[in-house]
């Protein structure tokens, strides 16, 4: 009986250990894991090339997508659509970097000035979209030490505030190491406030503060 038990016991293992061994997967090199961006690419070009040759955009049916195929979409059209022209679309371009150096490389949209429009990494081998920066109002550029400073202007008829985010990627998240900003009148031409965003608060700040952000 107690051979009989040991010779199971012995199977059990056995067969866990092949049940192990073919879910493991090898770990996918760089250039394995920057092909999974394929299909964001195959998307983001096509887009660029209809703008070049003056094609009307269609804006994307989000309705089937799940929540991360829609922000995707969203954000290849609304960069493309932002291009005031084909010779707009024509600075446009991508490359690849790790940018928290975990051995996963971010997809980078970016202009030939190195303006970012927007930034992908990989969750689960999939893109996701961790921040997108188009239009007029909208600016993301490169710092030290791999960091970005975004800003986002909003304005109104007598009123303009500009809010900085500075920010850096940590695995599949995007961290937002300080958020601050101005309001400004537009009919004074000048300065009203500045504030930081401190634990989701707003809290006014004097300008030898935001200069030190």
């Amino acid at each position: 009986m107690r051979r009989l038990i040991a010779v199971l016991l012995c199977c059990v293992l056995l067969f866990s250990m092949v049940g192990c061994k073919d879910t493991l997967q090898t770990p996918k090199t760089y250039e394995e894991q920057k092909a999974l961006y394929g299909d964001v690419i195959s998307k983001y070009t096509s887009l660029l090339t209809e703008k070049h040759s003056g094609k009307e955009l269609t804006v994307p049916n989000t309705e089937e997508m799940d929540e991360r195929q829609a922000a995707i979409a969203e954000a290849l059209y609304g960069i493309a659509d932002a291009c005031a022209d084909g010779e707009a679309a024509e600075r446009l371009g991508y490359g690849y970097k790790d940018l928290d150096s975990n051995g996963v490389p971010e997809l980078i949209l970016l202009t030939q000035h190195t303006v970012v429009r927007a930034i992908f990494t990989l969750s689960e081998e999939k893109p996701l979209l961790l921040e997108a920066a188009y239009g007029k109002d909208n600016y993301c550029y490169f710092t030290a030490r791999d960091r970005f400073l975004l800003s986002r202007n909003v304005m109104g008829e007598e009123i303009a505030e500009t809010t900085y985010y500075t920010c850096r990627v940590d695995g599949d998240k995007m961290v937002y190491d300080a958020i601050y900003g101005e309001v400004y009148d537009l009919n004074k031409k000048e300065i009203l406030e500045h504030f930081q965003m401190v634990d989701g608060e707003r809290k006014l700040i004097d300008k030898e503060a935001f200069d030190d952000l």
